[in-house]
């Protein structure tokens, strides 16, 4: 095997002497119960767990001592020799272990708690068990609570029966050391070190271990540990509504701001529960969280920003690891690209589930791939790039469209309190005024007016007036069809509303602004708040504004004649809509060259508003996805136009007078589309 140039640690077997002890002698200590030698043996190993220890100047932390020396489980028999099987056994040292029972520590002495990242097969289940159950062991009056959301991840194989197994072998095999009597709490789920003395008064370590499902942010209440202790949250993307809960469990364990205990919430690469929104939000803000906080250093488009405990998955193997722990990460990585590889040729889908699962930054772990065919790492890569390009930021102006007082011309003016909604999906109090989201001004002749069906808006409209639950917003777009009139982008969303407003009457008032402002037809299903929107515009008489349903639906020729305004979706629509709308933004639009590199530009790459990403990069058949919904309405319209495209001769003086807010040489230099790279 070639030197490993990640070489950090050597002979760390000397932090695991008491267990090379055990294995090879079949006992710890050997003297005799309670004789001085068995005491000052047994109170070195618990201090050595309190407090860490030290070899040659590298400390492991007491939690990592005692996972290293009093915890067995099934390990691989032998790295180099896969044939042999698993074994029983101490788990080996690993540096990335190391690295997070530091992060751990520090966080405690920080006050702060710790949201943890991982891949499959990490061995953090291990830890986490281990943790507690060092507690319990060598901390009088500690109190751990483990929480799941369904009972399956606490007990079968769950992390509560691997407490209860390291709390066997402490009992056990620790020469009465670590024994503590459970006489009064014994339970599948409560397990307490104490016993009844003589007089039937309880006494004894006080020690415990709780397992609790926790399906409601309430059923936290009661989690107050000890001197010391944990609140541990077991696969935390799993929890419907984790942030509600984590905000439940902190006063519990925080005095004055401070985590006198501490909350670790975990989560794994790939997981596709409820509440994978809620750990991601937790991860990438942490302080908001009161979580200890480290620098990104994984995700490129999040570059200085902060993050929790990250762990990538070319950062462990028993195949890549060397005898002290030290994992080439070069070789695991060459290893997983070769997955990847693999992996791609069966499908994309089959891709995405394995860098999710095995990812190499936290925004791969967060890969959402559960019943979606959007092109979701592509997806994601635009979305991350949208929210940190500073020229993509800058570009996007707020505010809203308005009528000038002399003239009752439209006109975009730009508000500086006006906040776009920048979260899905939205909590309860969010504030779902929306505003006008606008990367271009619509384009004007010489006359200084905006051609017929050059424009198209598409409205995914809510039906229920402040309703209780209001999930659902109105989402719309305006759309630049393909022309030969306009020397900017075409086939491109150029702005955006998205709002729940207090009135109706607004979001109606808003929307046809921006019809008139775009000299564009609003397209919707008459469903679900559609025949509100019709019934607003022959209230206002401005119902020349409002769409037909477009012809391609139709086969006949009489059917085609007598078309109603917006569109009945019936479930086979919206599953077709949706696949035009997937097919749609992978198009190739150009090839960017950038020296000698050159990259493909797809549609997808001119699409702008963040939360519309988010949704696609989200997307299940359960759930509110306004935004998508209203995509799917665009894509029957797009097929309209393409048969009937919009032409104009254009005179050269016309060509360079666009009113522009985008950022023209950023976006069209050095670009050639494909349509001139097939000639």
């Amino acid at each position: 095997m070639k030197e490993n140039p990640y070489k950090r640690f050597v002979n760390t077997h000397l932090f695991s002497e008491a267990a090379n002890h055990k294995k090879k002698h079949g006992y710890y200590c050997g003297a005799p119960f309670k004789t001085k030698e068995y005491r000052e043996y047994w109170d070195e190993q618990i201090k050595r767990c309190r407090e860490g220890y030290s070899v040659g100047g590298v400390r492991v932390t007491g939690y990592h001592y005692f996972h290293l020396n009093f915890v067995n489980f099934e390990i691989v028999a032998d790295p180099k020799n896969h044939t042999k099987g698993k074994i029983t056994s101490f788990p080996r040292f690993w540096d990335i272990h190391y690295d997070f029972f530091h992060f751990k520590e520090e966080a405690y002495k920080a006050g702060k708690h710790v949201v943890i990242l991982k891949p499959r097969g990490s061995g953090f289940s291990e830890i986490m068990a281990s943790i507690g159950v060092c507690d319990y062991a060598v901390t009088r009056n500690s109190k751990n609570f483990y929480f799941a959301y369904d009972k399956g991840y606490l007990q079968k194989d769950g992390i509560i029966s691997k407490c209860w197994d390291r709390l066997n072998y402490c009992n056990t095999e620790t020469e009465g050391a670590m024994r503590h009597l459970r006489q009064i709490k014994n339970s599948e789920l409560h397990k307490r070190a104490s016993y009844y003395n003589s007089k039937g008064d309880e006494e004894g370590y006080q020690s415990e271990i709780i397992g609790r499902v926790i399906d409601h942010p309430r059923k936290v209440r009661g989690a107050r540990t000890g001197t010391r202790g944990h609140v541990f949250f077991e696969e935390g993307g799993s929890f419907p509504d984790v942030e509600p809960a984590i905000a439940a469990a902190r006063p519990l364990v925080e005095q004055g701001g401070l985590a006198v205990a501490q909350i670790l919430l975990w989560g794994t690469g790939g997981e596709i529960g409820a509440g994978i929104d809620g750990l991601e939000t937790i991860f990438y803000n942490p302080d908001a969280y009161n979580f200890y906080a480290i620098k990104n250093v994984w995700d490129e488009d999040r570059a200085g920003s902060e993050c929790g405990f990250f762990f990538p998955a070319y950062a462990f193997g028993d195949k890549f690891t060397d005898e002290d722990g030290n994992c080439n990460e070069a070789e695991a990585k060459k290893h997983h690209d070769g997955m990847r590889a693999r992996s791609r040729k069966l499908s994309r889908a089959a891709e995405d589930k394995y860098v999710a699962e095995n990812p190499y930054s936290p925004s791969e772990a967060f890969l959402r791939f559960n019943q979606n065919e959007f092109p979701v790492r592509d997806i994601q890569a635009q979305r991350m790039r949208v929210e940190s390009d500073p020229g993509i930021v800058g570009m996007i102006k707020y505010g809203w469209i308005a009528k000038h007082p002399t003239t009752g011309d439209t006109f975009f003016k730009l508000d500086p309190d006006a906040s776009p909604i920048d979260e899905f999906p939205h909590k309860a109090g969010t504030d779902l005024t929306g505003c006008v989201c606008m990367v271009e001004e619509p384009y004007k002749t010489g006359k200084g007016t905006t051609p017929d069906n050059l424009y198209q808006i598409v409205v995914d409209p809510y039906y229920v007036e402040q309703a209780k639950e209001s999930k659902s917003l109105g989402a719309v777009y305006v759309y630049k069809h393909r022309n030969n009139i306009t020397p900017t982008e075409d086939n491109i969303i150029v702005a955006w509303y998205t709002a729940r407003p207090r009135r109706m009457e607004d979001f109606y008032k808003n929307l046809f602004l921006l019809a008139e402002h775009y000299n564009a037809k609003i397209q919707s299903e008459i469903a679900g708040g559609g025949k509100g929107i019709i019934d607003y515009a022959k209230n206002h008489k401005l119902l020349h504004y409002c769409e037909k349903e477009p012809q391609i639906m139709f086969k006949n020729d009489l059917e085609k004649k007598n078309l109603n305004y917006f569109m009945e979706m019936n479930q086979d629509r919206k599953q077709l809509g949706l696949a035009y709308l997937i097919d749609w933004i992978q198009e190739q639009r150009a090839i960017s060259v950038q020296g000698d590199e050159s990259k493909t530009v797809y549609t997808l790459n001119k699409i702008y508003d963040p939360m519309l990403l988010l949704e696609m990069e989200r997307f299940s058949d359960e759930g509110n996805y306004d935004r998508v919904s209203a995509l799917i309405i665009l894509m029957f319209m797009v097929k309209e136009k393409i048969s009937n495209p919009v032409k104009k001769e254009i005179k050269t003086s016309e060509f360079f007078n666009r009113p522009l807010f985008t950022d023209a040489p950023m976006h069209h230099e050095n670009i050639l589309p494909i349509s001139e790279m097939r000639e």
